[in-house]
């Protein structure tokens, strides 16, 4: 059954994976977890003082760390941090121990959805946000589809539907098995 399942969201910034991860999650009767958040909680700082204070590398080791940590547990939600697929022991964990869906967007509407730029470390200091988005998009596309089971484009979509769009895929996964 499709719940009895680890479901990890990954994707870029603004790609509504904390969002849909909620809905889903309350969907599913399984619990949440977001990544980003837990990282925040356990540091007692936010991504972006986090980056600034101990620096991208400290942060993704610690993500590692994290992912290590959850991943032990099955049937939940997981949202990720749009880098979580830089390091290669995070991409085999991934897939190992869970589903992965991709979702994703044009930069333009991830922009458009995420309200303050503030807190998003490798856009603040942008003068051009959507081309930064862009190149990450380019540099990081092959990671993500090559970890992800399955992709969903969430433009035209609901949160409601991209969620209606997983189960979907993870009943057609259940019936192929």
């Amino acid at each position: 059954m499709a719940s009895k399942k680890t479901i990890y969201l990954i994707g870029m910034m603004g790609a509504w994976k904390t969002t849909v991860g909620k809905i889903l999650a309350a969907k599913l009767g399984q619990p949440f977890t977001d990544t980003d958040t837990k990282l925040m909680k356990t540091a007692g700082m936010s991504t972006a003082e986090l980056f600034k204070t101990r620096g991208e590398d400290y942060f993704r080791d610690q993500e590692t760390h994290l992912l290590k940590q959850i991943s032990v547990n099955s049937g939940q939600v997981i949202s990720t941090g749009g880098g979580i697929i830089l390091q290669e022991p995070n991409r085999h964990i991934l897939r190992s121990t869970g589903v992965v869906i991709l979702l994703f967007a044009h930069p333009r509407v991830l922009l458009q959805r995420m309200r303050n730029l503030k807190n998003r470390p490798l856009l603040s200091s942008s003068k051009q946000p959507e081309s930064t988005l862009t190149k990450l998009w380019f540099e990081r596309k092959g990671l993500y589809q090559s970890t992800a089971h399955h992709e969903i484009n969430t433009e035209n979509l609901s949160p409601n539907e991209v969620c209606d769009e997983i189960i979907h895929l993870l009943e057609l996964d259940d019936d192929s098995n």
